[in-house]
């Protein structure tokens, strides 16, 4: 399909489009003239309407109607929140997303205190949170050392305190109830407990207000924060250890050889005009043209349907620099350009773009 077939058709879908608007706006007209008119014969005009004051309505309508100053709140715990955060590194934000053992943190295995190796450790991953183990539990002082002493390198490293837990889950894995230094009482499986049929004594088995039907209002299992994103975590892991693998001035390079080699092989094509300032070498592996006359969306979907590749038409969410470009109505197409992308595929972008200007 040439440019001319793909513009009658496009004017085709246009009417089409038209038309149906058209008769939709008639048929609104025609109920709304029917809803009128039957307000009109059923309803006396006039009817209990009380006399209206002149003088009254004159006076109100000459009165300045007061205004209340609107006084912006400031959030007390968000002003803090974004105050810690802003004094915080970008390591630092990043490893506050992730809650791991003691082990992991020190590489120790079986941590059981936390001294100047953990302080140590810490400061160069502070996480958001640590979760101990049966291993990392000996008894009620050891443990409220460590987790004491791990609040304060928290609190003086990064200014606030670490999330602690305890890999406790109940039943047959009850870190703490199987330690008997602890002196809490373990309930045993939970199977075993619904085997006996008893709702009572699933009651005194199960967790912290399981059958109320309110979620807990005092502290801290009013804070109960549900499973963590550890798909997320996972993800933001690998493209992190992706980025510190590849290095992200090698990245960066290959991004911008793509670049240039596409923009040198587009720039004199006739009729194809590129936008930008190309003349420093420190921008972004971008490429905005239009050709000719062509609209920027028939461009780009020509691209995708015809050679596989995807481009972003249109305005892209920056009317204003569209109008300072004269491209509103035709708005642009934009080349972004990755450094997974091969020598092939930028080859192949433009010898497209000299087909389709050869088209134009």
């Amino acid at each position: 399909m040439n440019q001319e077939e793909r513009r009658e058709k496009r004017k085709k879908d246009t009417q089409s489009a038209v038309i149906v608007v058209a008769v939709f706006f008639i048929v609104l007209a025609v109920l709304i003239g029917g809803i009128v008119f039957a307000v009109h014969k059923f309803v006396k005009p006039g009817a209990d309407k009380p006399e209206k004051n002149t003088e009254s309505v004159t006076t109100e309508a000459t009165e300045e109607p007061e205004t209340t100053p609107v006084t912006e709140v400031s959030d007390p715990l968000m002003d803090q929140a974004m105050q810690i955060a802003a004094g915080m590194t970008l390591e630092q934000k990043v490893a506050q997303m992730f809650m791991i053992t003691p082990d992991a943190l020190t590489g120790v295995d079986g941590a059981t205190m936390a001294g100047d190796s953990t302080k140590t450790a810490y400061t160069q991953y502070p996480v958001g949170g640590l979760i101990y183990m049966a291993k990392n539990l000996t008894g009620t002082d050891q443990t409220a050392q460590m987790l004491t002493n791990m609040k304060s390198y928290s609190q003086e490293i990064v200014g606030i305190p670490v999330f602690l837990g305890v890999d406790e889950e109940g039943g047959t894995v009850a870190r703490i109830a199987s330690n008997s230094a602890f002196g809490v009482t373990d309930v045993g499986n939970m199977s075993d407990v619904g085997a006996t049929g008893d709702s009572q004594n699933a009651y005194n088995a199960s967790g912290v207000q399981t059958y109320h039907k309110k979620h807990p209002a005092e502290m801290p299992t009013a804070l109960e924060a549900g499973t963590l994103n550890g798909h997320g975590i996972a993800g933001l892991h690998a493209s992190l250890s992706y980025l510190k693998t590849e290095g992200i001035e090698k990245i960066r390079k290959r991004e911008l050889e793509h670049m240039w080699k596409f923009y040198h092989g587009v720039k004199n094509i006739p009729g194809v005009k590129v936008y930008g300032d190309f003349d420093t070498e420190n921008r972004c592996p971008i490429v905005t043209l239009n050709i000719g006359e062509y609209d920027s969306s028939e461009v780009s979907d020509e691209l995708l349907v015809t050679y596989g590749i995807s481009t972003r038409p249109g305005a892209h969410c920056a009317p204003l620099m569209h109008e300072a470009l004269g491209t509103v109505e035709q708005g642009a197409v934009r080349f972004s350009f990755s450094h997974y992308n091969t020598e092939e595929e930028v080859e192949t972008a433009i010898r497209a773009i000299e087909e389709l200007a050869e088209e134009e």
